[in-house]
């Protein structure tokens, strides 16, 4: 092979790698707060509850940005109906209802493998190295965690999900501060309580739905430090969704 055809094979796989990165790169980037009010808008309104996996940025602000979506879409028909059309933009995106009626919404080439991990155990009992959990439970007279964002970071910091992600270099790694003091406890408020055991990460963030109604959303993210990086947030129902997504005042 001579110089000048190692030179055109070297200049085509740049070519195609850049191709692929920008490709990558143009997922996602909705602004959250047009996404999650577009979204839960339509969940909230007949207290349905299920799951968003994309890929997308997640480099646009603080909280994770949303797939491309509709943002005038009116609800005419059913909360599948209108989520349809809402990612009708999104070629790869399926939206369906699971045996138990929540809806997931996935697009058909997220890897699925760091939702299928195995946990033995997780606890949610408020933990003191985290003193707005245990101020939390005492305010709400009872143990528990009562922010899906509390019982999130739990969930992440099993040994199971941080060796996974260690092991298949799926960052960020700083996703144990996930959480925080936010929010006002007063008695007797939702909570999540007890342990889990012998679940899937799906099946635990499932859990929290019970408890607190909405979606949990798993974001994957291409990265120059790791294979990938990987985003979770829950969005509970309100109905404050809907005056954002219309431009309503309260």
């Amino acid at each position: 092979m001579t110089t000048f055809s190692r030179n055109r094979i070297l200049l085509l796989t740049l070519t195609i790698g850049l191709l692929l990165s920008c490709r990558a790169q143009q997922r996602g980037r909705t602004r959250p707060e047009v996404g999650a009010a577009s979204i839960m808008s339509v969940l909230s309104k007949t207290h349905a509850s299920g799951s968003l996996e994309y890929w997308g940025d997640c480099h646009i602000g603080v909280l994770p940005d949303f797939p491309r979506l509709k943002t005038n879409v009116q609800a005419q028909g059913s909360p599948l109906e209108t989520l349809r059309e809402i990612f009708a933009d999104d070629p790869v995106m399926r939206i369906n209802t699971d045996a138990k009626g929540r809806i997931r919404m996935v697009e058909s080439d997220v890897p699925e493998d760091l939702l299928e991990v195995r946990i033995k155990r997780v606890s949610f009992a408020p933990e003191s190295e985290f003193p707005w959990e245990v101020e939390n439970a005492v305010t709400g007279r009872s143990v528990g965690l009562y922010s899906p964002a509390d019982a999130l970071r739990h969930i992440l910091s099993t040994p199971e999900v941080v060796n996974f992600r260690k092991a298949h270099s799926i960052g960020p790694f700083d996703f144990e501060q996930t959480g925080g003091p936010d929010l006002e406890i007063s008695a007797p408020s939702p909570h999540i309580s007890g342990e889990l055991t012998d679940v899937k990460l799906s099946e635990a963030l499932d859990s929290v739905l019970t408890v607190f109604p909405g979606i949990w959303i798993y974001e994957n993210c291409p990265s120059t430090k790791s294979a990938r990086d990987v985003y979770f947030q829950f969005y509970q129902n309100a109905s404050a969704w809907d005056a954002l997504q219309t431009g309503k005042r309260y």
